[in-house]
């Protein structure tokens, strides 16, 4: 009879022995999304869990998984996406082509435009936002009517067209900005 000590001896001496029949039977529960742990106890005592693990990694198995759902997410995003863009036409300014820099639209017409976005906003929430809906917020946070615009978003930008104008403004119309108003500060003290 062997004590406790000399049986956990002969335990770790135990090696686990990757026979084709085992790979494949964890090539087969691995791709059926079976975790390592569940493997491991399906595989016998020998295998652990880390053993398991090991040997994914060394398959090149767990990229695999990871790249899978990346694919599949992506793949739902996009379906989101196409859903939430036939339900909201993006605003469009209902000016000429060459007003549509920045620099030619004044801020009344901007204001004006953000103004009609808001009012036919499809009114999300922070967990419906996804990265081709304008994030832009409306209302005070602290109360319950608070939403994001919701339209579809600029190319890589998180804010519809009227948003984007208000957000991202030329350098040239800041400066003018500023100008003008200390131009008129200083009138008013002559």
């Amino acid at each position: 009879m062997l004590s406790k000590a000399e049986e956990s001896k002969k335990a770790a001496k135990v090696v686990a022995t990757w026979s084709a029949e085992r790979v494949e039977i964890l090539v087969k529960r691995w791709k059926e999304g079976l975790s390592a742990a569940k493997i491991a106890e399906e595989l016998g005592e020998t295998i652990t869990r880390n053993a398991v693990i090991g040997k994914i990694f060394r398959l090149g198995l767990s990229n695999q998984r990871r790249n899978q759902q990346k694919a599949l997410e992506a793949e739902e995003t996009k379906v989101e996406v196409q859903d939430q863009t036939t339900e909201t036409e993006p605003i469009e300014p209902a000016s000429s082509a060459a007003e549509t820099e920045p620099t030619e639209l004044d801020p009344a017409t901007i204001m004006a435009l953000a103004k009609q976005a808001e009012s036919t906003s499809p009114k999300l929430g922070v967990l419906e936002l996804t990265e081709r809906t304008c994030k832009w917020p409306i209302g005070d946070p602290s109360k319950e009517e608070f939403w994001f615009c919701g339209h579809p978003s600029e190319p890589g930008k998180p804010y519809c067209l009227p948003h984007n104008r208000i957000a991202i403004q030329p350098i040239a119309s800041k400066r003018d900005r500023r100008l003008q108003a200390a131009q008129n500060g200083s009138g008013n003290q002559s």
